[in-house]
């Protein structure tokens, strides 16, 4: 069974109508999971250049038109670019949308894990015991959040990262595919994490770390302009 849900962890709120935004990649993932689920109609929600039809692909600006037919309706983001997610994200609220939450069958959320709304677990994804997951986090395939990890909101982990129990990840961060977080250590918020990196220290907020570059050490980012500062605890959802 596909998890749908608008409140953490309640599958009993599942919404007859869920508008995904993006239309290409992890948008069609999110969609084919979501189908699965009994009772639920998905759309694509795509800018008017990328082919919308009316039906199962809606054009941005029809949204709040569209979802005035369809009261019953839920959201979830799927771009990583996060000025567009901001965008989305405020045209979701102005159409009056909920965050849903999605989650493959076959990936292992633990009883005791938290997951707030917009969540994404992708095939294969595990959340540990006590792990809290923030809202539009997309947790791909294959990857690892682990016991009593908390992380942000708008993260990525993409397929195969994993992350070592009470890890603590900001908000925005990015981790690439198969990279690893220690145990313990501290992500703060707008960090990027390169594909195959391991990290065993501590990552202040707007750097990358990469193992193919400075030892794996965190760089500044270039041309980085932070968002208001939020700071990490504004992630600690337990």
């Amino acid at each position: 069974m596909v998890s749908v849900a608008t409140h953490e962890r309640d599958l009993q709120l599942v919404p007859r109508h869920l508008y995904i935004f993006g239309g290409t990649s992890t948008a069609l993932e999110i969609q084919d999971a979501a189908n699965a689920s009994a009772g639920v109609e998905t759309y694509l929600v795509v800018p008017s250049n990328e082919s919308p039809n009316g039906r199962d692909r809606i054009d941005i600006g029809d949204l709040v038109a569209h979802t005035e037919r369809n009261p019953d309706a839920g959201f979830i983001l799927s771009m990583t670019e996060q000025a567009v997610r901001r965008e989305c994200l405020s045209k979701a609220e102005l159409a009056g949308l909920e965050p849903v939450s999605v989650i493959h069958p076959s990936a292992m959320i633990a009883p005791s894990a938290h997951l707030l709304p917009g969540a994404y677990a992708a095939a294969f994804a595990v959340v540990s015991s006590h792990a809290s997951v923030g809202p539009h986090t997309m947790i791909n395939f294959h990857s690892v959040v682990g016991h009593h990890c908390v992380v942000g909101e708008s993260v990525f982990l993409h397929p195969g990262a994993r992350l070592g129990g009470n890890a603590r990840i900001g908000n925005r961060v990015m981790v690439g595919s198969n990279a690893f977080v220690h145990q313990g250590r501290r992500v703060e918020d707008d960090v990027i994490i390169d594909a195959m990196t391991y990290v065993d220290r501590d990552v202040p907020a707007g750097h990358i770390c990469s193992s193919r570059r400075n030892d794996g050490r965190p760089i500044k980012r270039a041309f980085f302009v932070p968002e208001e500062a939020d700071g990490l605890d504004a992630g600690d959802q337990e």
